[in-house]
């Protein structure tokens, strides 16, 4: 059940990728803390989906079909969002895709179309909403990044190197816009199972001659915790770091994966 007295109350939140998997779990987390969803996918129907369920809980949202690669579409994404909705206090680029290959065996092809995602979506994302928020001199940015952003998979050059971007990006960010009072973070899951993991064990099976469920449980097995995270712990992070709790803290990496890495 939604609480619309909860810390994010007043809030609008704008998350890509909203319509499965990870995403989908932060859209709900941050409605069950008082925030108003806008759920973005590039699929209408699983971003409508997503606000439904959302809805059902007692919660506000809304969706929207966008293609995170367009970055002109985000800007007048952003604009529509703030005169029919409200402003726009947190934005949550989630949107990512996988591609699994060695370096000598990637196309150009598979290696652009996932850095548009990865790293280009948060480009745009973020060049859409910060003028919003520069304007009222307040905002949260939380990008998803991944374990493999600091300790890359084999076999994953451009996934890796791409979430690495995303973490590069979230400190220039973090100070560029300080002195507008903008905190930006990044969160960097571990193990969660999706859409996005079935395809990287499926396609890392492929290379390896495992099976994808060897694949992810070998994973699993080297997590100190012995557990999978869900797409709520992703959430109840993000949550923390767009909330006024989280005031102090800006261009860091949270890492939530149970121990998988650990740093001090």
């Amino acid at each position: 059940m939604a609480d619309q007295g909860g810390e994010l109350a007043g809030q609008i939140s704008l998350v890509t990728g909203a319509g499965s998997g990870i995403g989908l779990g932060i859209a709900g987390v941050l409605a069950r803390h008082g925030s108003v969803v806008v759920c973005l996918d590039i699929k209408a129907a699983a971003a409508e989906d997503a606000a439904k369920q959302i809805e059902a809980s007692g919660a506000r949202a809304f969706s929207r079909q966008h293609d995170v690669r367009d970055w002109e579409g985000a800007k007048v994404l952003a604009n529509e969002v703030e005169e029919s909705i409200g402003p726009i206090g947190i934005l949550v680029n989630n949107a990512g895709v996988y591609h699994a290959a060695s370096l000598e065996n990637l196309s150009q092809e598979a290696h652009e179309r996932l850095y548009a995602v990865n790293v280009g979506g948060v480009f745009g994302m973020c060049r859409a909403v910060i003028p919003g928020m520069k304007r009222r001199r307040e905002g949260k940015i939380v990008n998803i990044s991944s374990v493999a952003g600091r300790d890359p998979l084999a076999l994953s050059p451009s996934y890796g190197s791409s979430k690495s971007a995303v973490l590069g990006l979230t400190k220039s960010l973090a100070k560029d816009l300080a002195g507008y009072n903008i905190n930006v973070n990044a969160v960097l899951p571990g193990f969660v199972w999706s859409e996005l993991t079935q395809q990287s064990c499926v396609e890392m099976a492929a290379i390896t001659g495992k099976t994808a469920e060897e694949v992810w449980q070998s994973r699993v097995a080297a997590v100190p915790l012995k557990r999978a995270q869900d797409p709520e712990d992703i959430g109840e992070a993000v949550a923390f770091l767009a909330s006024a709790r989280a005031r102090n803290i800006t261009g860091q990496g949270l890492s939530v994966c149970g121990g998988a890495q650990m740093h001090g």
